[in-house]
């Protein structure tokens, strides 16, 4: 019931499409999470790449702030900094 009430609420406020871009988006987050876990390189790309298209659409809809930019540029320059050590 209560995700119910979650998802139902979210729908109303927001659209389903931004739902569905941002829980889809969600997942590629973890999933490069998970490749950072395992010192990918592909995970500093994807999550490069993810979070220019995150960017982008927080832009469009109008929820873009600088803390979630800064957030992102940290976690890349982070990668970026250790890439020769990922396999």
């Amino acid at each position: 019931m209560l995700f119910y009430f979650i998802f139902t609420t979210g729908i109303r406020e927001y659209g389903i499409f931004e739902n569905l871009f941002f829980g889809f988006g969600g997942i590629g987050y973890i999933v490069c999470g998970i490749g950072f876990w395992f010192m990918k390189k592909w995970a500093v790309y994807a999550y490069a790449i993810f979070a220019f298209i995150d960017q982008i659409a927080l832009l469009m809809l109008g929820r873009w702030n600088f803390f979630s930019l800064l957030i992102s540029i940290i976690i890349v320059y982070v990668g970026y900094k250790h890439l020769s050590k990922m396999s």
